[in-house]
């Protein structure tokens, strides 16, 4: 494995392997710290007869149906020195009943701007989070690697495509389907931008995303709405802001989680369009200024204020600029790091 330097404040992890499990088992070593915080947190959990009896038979289908996943399992499990039951529990946010309001997006698809931005959070730190660049045989892709989530985090490059995600919070799960991180990694394997549609449409979902996707090719840049097995793909043209609520009125029949009076969706999304102000059209500097919103707390703002450097709410942003064909990651750390990932040199 070649690194540049192990924390994400101050450089990319660059992770080379022939397989799957090779790429996984060099991020559980990585990833080790936070996933043995899971194994604490999950310890007393995967004891449970419901628990146990969930997760075996999930794994009988992963390993049926989605091979791939088996091995991102076994790898991130071996490195991180732990039960790959755990390590499958770990993503099972909805067997868990663990949903948290997180990550903000933007994009703007006018004559003048093509922006896909994406406020990736958490909370993070330092040692259970990277950015990283993957090279895997002939594929190559930059992620936010994260101990709770797989391969692909909410924010997937490739170079073809880009996709980022925002969870939808409501109270309705159907545990027959597909969590929706192992979902999300069905999604990493597609080779062009017709397959992710496809994986969209026939695999159901444990709970709900929102995708927002770019087609870098054509720059044209589409919603997503998966809430079980019901999708709706939307093509954008203008702005389209939102946070962790439903925005299509076909999905809107699902109950939404009962919001908290100081951690909702809602508030930042009223933010967002504040600072909008009705705009049609924004450029990069304009998007950065509304992603960048510090307000008097943690949800009164749209970017969430650090605590001394680390655990802040929001990783970074993810911005790329179609038409300038760049793509950087602002990164909230004490050093405020941005890092240009320079697709034409680095995803050919």
């Amino acid at each position: 494995m070649k690194n540049y330097i192990l924390k994400y404040d101050k450089g990319i992890v660059e992770i080379e392997g022939k397989t799957n499990y090779d790429v996984s088992f060099q991020l559980g070593k990585l990833l080790k710290w936070g996933y043995k915080q899971s194994e604490k947190n999950l310890k007393e959990k995967i004891r449970n007869s419901s628990s146990l009896y969930y997760i075996q038979n999930l794994l009988k289908r992963i390993e049926k149906e989605y091979p791939f996943i088996l091995e991102d399992l076994q790898g991130r499990a071996d490195g991180a020195g732990i039960d790959i039951k755990t390590m499958l529990l770990n993503y099972c946010y909805e067997f868990q009943r663990k949903k948290n309001e997180s990550c903000s997006s933007i994009i703007v698809h006018t004559k003048d701007n093509v922006i896909l931005a994406h406020n990736e959070d958490g909370p993070y730190n330092e040692k259970r989070t990277l950015l990283i660049k993957v090279k895997q045989g002939n594929k190559e892709y930059y992620t936010i690697a994260d101990s709770r989530c797989l391969t692909s985090s909410t924010i997937y490059i490739h170079k073809d495509f880009i996709f980022s995600m925002n969870s939808i919070d409501f109270d309705d799960y159907n545990l027959d389907y597909l969590p929706t991180y192992l979902h999300l990694r069905t999604l990493t394997e597609c080779n062009n931008l017709d397959e992710v549609f496809e994986k969209i449409k026939e695999i159901p979902i444990a709970g709900s995303e929102g995708l927002n996707i770019c087609d870098r090719k054509t720059g044209e840049m589409f919603y997503v709405e998966k809430i079980l097995n019901e999708y709706e793909i939307r093509k954008i043209d203008g702005v389209l802001l939102h946070t962790n609520h439903v925005v299509f009125d076909k999905m809107k029949k699902y109950k939404p989680k009962k919001l908290s009076k100081t951690n909702n969706t809602l508030q930042r999304m009223l933010i967002m369009q504040e600072l909008l102000n009705g705009r049609n059209n924004l450029n990069e500097k304009e998007v950065l200024e509304i992603l960048q919103y510090y307000g008097t707390c943690d949800y009164n703002s749209v970017l969430s204020k650090q605590n001394s450097g680390y655990n802040c709410l929001t990783f970074g942003t993810y911005i790329f600029n179609f038409k300038e064909n760049t793509s950087k990651i602002y990164v909230y750390n004490k050093q405020n790091s941005v890092f240009d990932l320079n697709l034409n040199q680095h995803l050919n």
